[in-house]
């Protein structure tokens, strides 16, 4: 196995209920070094065409982009739709 490559990016999207503001699809890039960063609609288009390989209803959810960095691994998360923001349970 080579050198580890340095991280340049990191991009998360998350597809949410509306009324609820469950998330009920997420979905997240990291670009190396070397590699080329998705645009917002790139990432957008990616989060949805994954999503609707489950299920059109969920690829039609609002979509919000988090930042990475907001995100830590085991926290509960929920969208407040009204202002939509990420907030923690």
């Amino acid at each position: 196995m080579g050198p580890m490559r340095e991280v340049v990016a990191e991009r998360l999207c998350l597809l949410y209920d509306p009324n609820t503001g469950d998330i009920r699809h997420l979905h997240s890039v990291t670009t190396l070094l070397g590699g080329r960063t998705l645009t917002d609609a790139e990432m957008e288009a990616r989060t949805r065409e994954l999503a609707a390989a489950r299920s059109a209803e969920l690829a039609a959810l609002p979509l919000l982009h988090v930042d990475p960095a907001s995100w830590r691994s085991g926290a509960r998360y929920r969208v407040a739709p009204a202002s939509r923001t990420l907030v923690e349970r």
